[in-house]
């Protein structure tokens, strides 16, 4: 039985949903401008009970706004990739998607005006744990509040590609930061995938602003060491601070 498929071009206009419907991991490929109707992708997916992967590049659907009809349950996905140079599709396909078990969504190269939509009326991802946004994705402080609200479940959000100033990290915690005790209400992290050189030139920035000013030094008489406070930074540091 089939469980992975890739399907691109004319192969998605060809496909039979009837010997799909063993499939773990699809991947739909609408990149060469040759998108489904709904109709035929809703036939599609609805076979798809198994799917536990799903990718979608490209315009899927070929009529924006995207139809306003009830969701397509796929009981069993537990990851969703999203990319397209066309912003609604990026809600297009939550609102479309109904996946009580989905656990990882990644959206490549989106914007936060792309979600405005899915915003306004969206479905519950009850299980949700990570949010990535990869490529050349960028979404606001305020938008990434949006993603918190929504998500409750949500522990971690990914930024692969995320631009930084370090002497702006610097002054927003040593402005803010009064007791760096953690809280038992901080279960949730932004994780920040920076690079050796970026991290490195963060820690000694941190380090030697820390030497230098005995206020934020005080804090070390609830037993921290910089060690501990710089896991701490990367672990618990919060979008508002960015």
């Amino acid at each position: 039985m089939l469980k992975v498929a890739r399907l691109h071009g004319f192969a998605l206009h060809f496909s039979r949903p009837v010997f799909l419907s063993g499939l773990t991991c699809l991947k739909l490929d609408c990149t060469g401008n040759l998108p489904l109707r709904y109709i035929d992708l809703k036939a599609l997916l609805t076979e798809c009970y198994s799917l536990e992967y799903f990718s979608i590049r490209g315009e899927i659907v070929d009529a924006p706004p995207w139809p306003d009809y009830a969701p397509i349950l796929l009981p069993k996905l537990l990851s969703l990739h999203v990319f397209s140079l066309y912003g609604q599709v990026y809600s297009g396909v939550l609102l479309i998607v109904d996946s009580p078990l989905l656990q990882s969504l990644d959206l490549e190269d989106a914007h936060d005006s792309d979600l405005d939509t899915f915003f306004r009326t969206p479905h519950e991802l009850p299980s949700l744990r990570s949010f990535s946004l990869s490529g050349t994705s960028y979404f606001t402080p305020s938008k990434l509040n949006r993603v918190y609200a929504l998500f409750p479940s949500l522990n971690e959000i990914s930024l692969p590609d995320f631009v930084f100033n370090p002497p702006a990290i610097l002054k927003a915690v040593s402005e803010s930061m009064q007791d760096l005790r953690p809280y038992a209400t901080s279960q949730r992290t932004l994780g920040l995938m920076l690079n050796p050189t970026q991290r490195s030139s963060l820690k000694h920035m941190l380090e030697g602003r820390l030497e230098n000013d005995a206020d934020i030094l005080e804090l070390f008489g609830y037993g921290w060491t910089f060690t501990n406070f710089f896991d701490w930074l990367q672990n618990f540091v919060t979008d508002e601070i960015l």
